[in-house]
C-alpha cells in the first residue's frame, strides 16, 4: 500500500490549524484585559442602594423631626 500525499490538502490542514491556534491566541489576550466596564446591572444595583439609603435618610429625619415636634408640643402645653 502506497501513501499519497496531496500538498493542498497538507496546506489546507495547515492554515486551518494555524487559524484556530491564532484565534484561541487572540481570545487569550483579550481575556486578559483588566480594563473592564461596569455593567448596567451593576449600576442600576448601585442606583437602587443610593436611592435606598436616600430614601431612609429622609424617612428618619421626618420621624425624628415629628417626634421632637410632639415632645415639644407636650412640653409646652405642661408649663
Amino acid at each position: 500500500m502506497f501513501l499519497v500525499f496531496n500538498k493542498e490538502k497538507i496546506y489546507a490542514y495547515i492554515v486551518s490549524i494555524v487559524t484556530v491556534i491564532m484565534l484561541f491566541c487572540v481570545a487569550g489576550i483579550v481575556n486578559k484585559d483588566n480594563n473592564t466596564v461596569e455593567t448596567s446591572s451593576n449600576i442600576s444595583n448601585t442606583n437602587n442602594a443610593i436611592a435606598n439609603n436616600t430614601v431612609n435618610n429622609v424617612v428618619n429625619t421626618t420621624t425624628n423631626n415629628t417626634q421632637n415636634a410632639i415632645v415639644n408640643n407636650i412640653t409646652n402645653n405642661n408649663e
